[in-house]
Order: C-alpha cells, then structure tokens, then sequence
C-alpha cells in the first residue's frame, strides 16, 4: 500500500514540475516579447519624446513665417486667413502697376 502512495506522489510531484517548467517559460517568452515591442531605441515612449521635440522646430518655423507675412503697419487676420495691408502698400503697388503699364 505504501508503494502505491509513493507512486501516486511521484507522479503528483513530476506534473508539478512539469506545470511549473510551463509556466516559467511562458513567462520568459512574454518578457522576450515585451522587449521585443520596446525595441532597441526604448519603444514608443521613446518615439513620442522625439516626436514632441520634432514639434517644437515646427512652431518656431510657424512663428517664423507668420512674422514674414507681417509687414510694417499691416496685420494678419487669422480668422479669415486674410491679410490686410497698410494702405500705403496698396498705394505703392498701384505706383508699380501704372509704371509697368
């Protein structure tokens, strides 16, 4: 009877074994994975911090060029996205306009 009780833990205890080598690699694979989608350059964490820095290039550059469609006495309406211009600008484009004519 005591050889069968035996038989009976052995089993139990290899099956546990066997569940726990299971389980372990399971584990390693989805840490393998999880490293994997992180990637070298440090994931997407990573690409949305240079995709911020990358923006504010790009709002200086806006500010640049809105101040280049400034002029002198002029300004930008940017509700319409029309720009009204001093009226001495327009006076000076007729002048160029009638020289040309």
């Amino acid at each position: 009877m005591l050889a069968g009780v035996g038989d009976a833990l052995g089993e139990g205890s290899l099956s546990a074994f066997e569940r726990m080598k299971d389980k372990v690699a399971a584990l390693e694979t989805q840490a393998e994975v999880s490293a994997a989608l992180a990637g070298k350059d440090g994931g997407l964490e990573a690409k949305f911090e240079a995709l911020v820095g990358a923006s504010a290039g790009v709002d200086a550059e806006l500010a640049r060029m809105k101040q280049s469609l400034l002029a002198p006495g002029g300004r930008l309406s940017l509700g319409t996205g029309a720009i009204d211009v001093d009226h001495r600008v327009e006076l000076e484009l007729s002048e160029l306009k009638s020289k040309r004519s």
